[in-house]
């Protein structure tokens, strides 16, 4: 279960994320994390847009780079920047020569209690799997049944990535998701969401 306190550690993205408030401090309206990337560290997801999620991202320590729209641009520690439902981006990386923390706020769009299990849920599985060798370099799970479980939980939710189009993951999600679901593959596993 995913609760205040819960970690995704990050092999591939040497980041750290640490919920700060999940589900029951926020009635199911979003969450907040924090995110600490080492000096050199990449995003920590691809670039994607969220359907009807708003995201603030605040960076509390060091210089980031982010992208948003397809312009990278530049904040340091105190500054602030909003997306919007339906903007593409890249979440913060470290730009600079020391640590770099952020703090993300995700506001739904619509109440939605299961989201925080569900896409936190599903990140840490695919970083779960990679740390045990089952990632591509990429960072998503090799084995394709796999794959298209995790696309159903973040699609479910209004998560879609900017390199397939839409219709084809909402496709992926309810056909090969569906099949990899009756095949026993799940987006997420007690393994790696255990608090």
């Amino acid at each position: 279960m995913i609760t205040k306190g819960f970690v995704i550690e990050s092999p591939r993205t040497r980041s750290r994320v640490e919920v700060l408030e999940g589900t029951e401090e926020t009635q199911g309206w979003g969450w907040l994390l924090e995110v600490t990337c080492q000096v050199g560290s990449t995003s920590a997801v691809s670039e994607h847009y969220h359907k009807d999620w708003t995201e603030v991202f605040e960076i509390v320590t060091g210089t980031a780079w982010y992208q948003l729209d397809g312009i990278r641009k530049t904040a340091r520690a105190g500054e602030s920047f909003t997306v919007n439902p339906g903007h593409a981006h890249l979440h913060p990386w470290n730009a600079g020569e020391t640590v770099m923390v952020y703090r993300q706020r995700d506001r739904f769009g619509t109440r939605s209690p299961d989201a925080v299990q569900d896409v936190l849920g599903a990140l840490a599985t695919m970083n779960g799997l990679y740390k045990e060798g089952k990632g591509t370099p990429e960072g998503y799970p090799r084995n394709r049944l796999q794959l298209a479980a995790c696309i159903r939980l973040l699609v479910k939710h209004g998560g879609y990535s900017t390199a397939v189009p839409e219709a084809r993951q909402d496709s992926v999600a309810r056909t090969l998701g569906g099949v990899a679901g009756l095949l026993g593959f799940k987006g997420t596993y007690p393994r790696f969401t255990a608090g």
